[in-house]
């Protein structure tokens, strides 16, 4: 065999036919639906035989998928929610200095290159390119 060691396979899983891909920030686990389609493995359908738990999926607190590609709206709008929850909690134990004087809403967009762009020469609409 010239030295090389066979590739060892990955057990056969009938129903799901399911891969992982993995990146350095994250393992993501999809469903094979043909040679062509594939769909995020859900949370609460992972199969016995691959040895899987649910925080390998998503985080537990609020269900939000750990593989960045099968974030949804509805989950920014999860997270705004928590984040602005926070606000409001930091706000009320700084005796409300996080919102006096709009504070939170001053904070603005500064372009930094090239040294002389501002924000009103950005193109108010995508050219489409």
């Amino acid at each position: 065999m010239n030295g090389l060691k066979p590739i060892r396979q990955a057990p056969y899983i009938p129903s799901f036919k399911a891969w992982a891909l993995r990146c350095n920030f994250c393992k993501a686990y999809y469903q094979a639906l043909s040679t062509h389609r594939i769909k995020p493995l859900d949370w609460n359908k992972l199969p016995i035989e691959m040895g899987l738990r649910e925080t390998d999926l998503v985080y537990r607190q609020n269900r939000i998928p750990r593989d960045p590609y099968s974030i949804l709206p509805e989950h920014v709008d999860q997270v705004k929610k928590v984040v602005d929850d926070m606000i409001n909690e930091l706000d009320q134990l700084l005796q409300g200095r996080v919102r006096a004087e709009n504070w939170l809403g001053k904070d603005t967009l500064h372009l930094v290159h090239p040294p002389s762009a501002t924000i009103a020469d950005l193109p108010s609409e995508p050219s489409g390119e």
